[in-house]
């Protein structure tokens, strides 16, 4: 718990050439996924904001990567809205197909979890975006 801010500040904050230093939190992140399910609330937001506003084109993919690693071994349905809207306007924008095919392993993950809600809650928005790709 003490470090996860440093994490989160980090995340949103790096300068390094590249953004290595969040390519390497990022990798740390998947693989002490087990210990962040109690933890998301603080550090999916900056992992989703990358997603969506990264300038960098591997720090976002990373993050895509991230949150289809976290969302196929955590239960994220609680969180399903801070991620969906975010990662449907990163679609939109998306720099290549490796992206959208990732954004749409993150989407297939939720759906597995939450089910009929996904499809009541997510699936106009989901299909309109798809539909553009």
């Amino acid at each position: 718990p003490e470090l996860l801010p440093l994490v989160v500040h980090s995340l949103t904050t790096d300068t390094s050439a590249g953004r290595q230093h969040t390519l390497k939190l990022l990798s740390a992140l998947r693989a002490v996924d087990s210990f962040l399910q109690d933890e998301l609330h603080a550090v999916l937001p900056s992992v989703v904001r990358l997603v969506e506003h990264s300038e960098h084109p591997s720090a976002q993919r990373e993050a895509v990567i991230t949150v289809r690693h976290l969302t196929s071994t955590l239960d994220l349905s609680q969180h399903a809205a801070r991620i969906v809207h975010p990662l449907l306007r990163a679609v939109d924008a998306a720099p290549n197909a490796d992206f959208v095919r990732d954004a749409i392993e993150v989407l297939a993950n939720l759906c597995q979890r939450m089910q009929q809600d996904f499809a009541h809650i997510f699936h106009p928005v989901v299909a309109k975006v798809l539909a553009r790709h």
